[in-house]
């Protein structure tokens, strides 16, 4: 993964929505009293990726009050403006931060336990304590009390993706991500120890044509960031390539068919190196702990397994350094679709649609700007299950475990696009003979193009995921009336992970898939297990 700066990358042509998207996304948290920071990370292949980060809970309670809970869509104070756009910086490139900075932080970790930075950690503590209560107080030291179980130092990861992503280079420019960004006790500081103030690092990964507001619509005491943040978690939030706030690549504009060529595979191949790295680096920890929904553990199930080399192929080590990833949560978990009941999949799936998309010159996937404009125009207040009818199709939700009166929210972030090629490669996994495995994308036998299989894998077949290899203790949640994570599926999942992995295995019998994300009733169902499994002891296999 690459971190290099280029001065002005290409964006999407609709800039002002983009910028209105990430404004949207603000709504969500700064009415409530709670830090936002953003932050932008360049992948190995070019593509910049917005991250967001709350760093701390509420400053009065750990639920907060929820007076301001429909105060999500008004305008902003200029104060709450100030302390986003603060640390949002100039634009894309001002906001990665450079190999000089890396540096910094790696030098930073590896000092942490010397008297100045323990000073300096007290000090920060002092800081959040005057200014914070005690409640607050409390959940700076979460029950876990755990920077990260690994064993390595945050010298050690951060120094060893600058050797592999800049080999040789010892110092740049320093561009940090917005002003106070890489210090302060917001931020935590790269020598923080466990994250903002001590905190242990948890890193939420959205799923499929999402993004990470999905995390945060509820608002708080009820959506999982919030819930994280106010148990004392330095909480970060992904977006994956191709969604309505990683819209941007250091070379190729979204009108380049280039732009889209990719699919699950690229996320977990470069996103996920390039976010969780940076994140831990940030907040200057060793390990962190994962939490994905839907697409969001498949892309981690890739990433920890790499792929096997039968036939031909040259296998794939895992993308992510070893013990990044202390634990995992998988909601909802897709690694195989082929018992799914999805409508608008097995449509794609029996009649081809995906090559139907690429014939007409189509590559981008429900793309949100038309949504959004349908949404101002009060298509949702009017009608909100056809509003919603599309992504019920597609995932399932349960409507008695929804907030109706907040239908126009969701919709107003879901869906938040993604590629062609991606809704293919899912199509394919629905197509396949051999229900079995989970394989990388097919890109067929002919080659005049140079993206057939033996071209890019050097085998006929596209090499399966060696899930067998993933050592990574994970927890499974999954929902008997899914319609995307079906039991048979997931049987196979637990089937192809290796005996000991699977710590943690919980079926709610009324869930869908959408029920992860947007349920009332998922604090009480889901999140509490969810939260004691981050901060407890990893047990035996379930």
């Amino acid at each position: 993964m690459s971190l290099a700066l280029a001065e002005e990358p290409h964006q999407d042509p609709h800039v002002a929505f983009r910028a209105d998207a990430l404004d949207r996304v603000e709504q969500l948290v700064l009415p409530y009293g709670y830090p936002l920071q953003v932050h932008q990370v360049v992948t190995e292949d070019g593509f910049v990726l917005t991250l967001l980060r709350m760093p701390y809970g509420d400053d009065s309670s750990p639920t907060a009050s929820r007076t301001a809970l429909d105060a999500a869509a008004a305008p902003r104070t200029s104060s709450s403006r100030r302390r986003l756009h603060g640390l949002r910086g100039a634009g894309a490139a001002a906001a990665i931060k450079t190999t000089a900075t890396l540096q910094t932080a790696a030098a930073a970790s590896t000092a942490s336990t010397s008297a100045t930075a323990r000073t300096t950690a007290s000090a920060r503590t002092q800081a959040d304590s005057a200014t914070r209560s005690s409640t607050t107080e409390d959940r700076s030291e979460p029950a876990a009390g755990r920077a990260g179980g690994s064993g390595a130092k945050p010298s050690d990861i951060c120094q060893g993706w600058l050797e592999r992503s800049h080999p040789g280079r010892t110092g740049a420019a320093q561009r940090s991500a917005g002003a106070g960004a890489a210090s302060g006790s917001e931020s935590g500081g790269v020598g923080a120890g466990a994250g903002a103030g001590g905190r242990p690092v948890v890193f939420l990964q959205h799923g499929l044509l999402d993004s990470a507001a999905g995390f945060l619509v509820n608002g708080p005491g009820r959506s999982l960031a919030f819930l994280l943040a106010d148990q004392g978690y330095d909480v970060w939030l992904g977006n994956v390539r191709g969604n309505t706030l990683s819209r941007t690549h250091m070379a190729l504009e979204p009108a380049d068919v280039r732009f889209w060529q990719w699919s699950y595979d690229e996320m977990a191949q470069y996103d996920l190196p390039a976010m969780l790295t940076y994140a831990a680096c940030t907040s200057g920890v060793a390990s962190l702990s994962y939490l994905g929904h839907s697409q969001g553990t498949t892309v981690i199930l890739a990433a920890l397994a790499g792929s096997g080399g039968e036939a031909g192929a040259a296998p794939r080590p895992p993308s992510l350094p070893p013990g990044l990833v202390e634990r995992a949560v998988l909601l909802a978990p897709v690694a195989v679709a082929k018992h799914i009941t999805s409508v608008p999949l097995l449509a794609m799936a029996t009649l081809n649609t995906d090559d139907m998309f690429s014939l007409l010159g189509l590559h981008e996937f429900l793309p949100s700007d038309a949504l959004v404009a349908a949404l101002e125009g009060g298509l949702c207040a009017l009608q909100p299950y056809l509003c919603v009818s599309f992504l019920a199709a597609l995932c399932g939700y349960n409507p008695d475990n929804l907030d109706n009166s907040r239908l126009p929210l969701y919709l107003s972030y879901t869906p938040a696009g993604t590629s062609v090629q991606n809704m293919a490669h899912w199509a394919q996994a629905v197509r396949a003979r051999a229900p079995n495995s989970m394989r990388l994308f097919d890109f067929g036998p002919d080659c005049p193009n140079g993206r057939c299989n033996q071209l890019m894998y050097g085998s006929l077949q596209p090499p399966r995921y060696n899930l067998s290899a993933i050592t990574t203790p994970l927890a499974i949640f999954s929902g008997l009336q899914d319609r995307m994570s079906t039991p048979l599926d997931l049987e196979y999942l637990r089937e192809s992970l290796g005996a000991g992995v699977v710590r943690l295995a919980t079926v709610l019998e009324a869930y869908e898939h959408l029920d992860f994300v947007w349920g009332i009733d998922a604090k009480e169902a889901l999140y509490d297990d969810v939260m004691r499994f981050l901060a407890g002891p990893i047990g035996p296999n379930a």
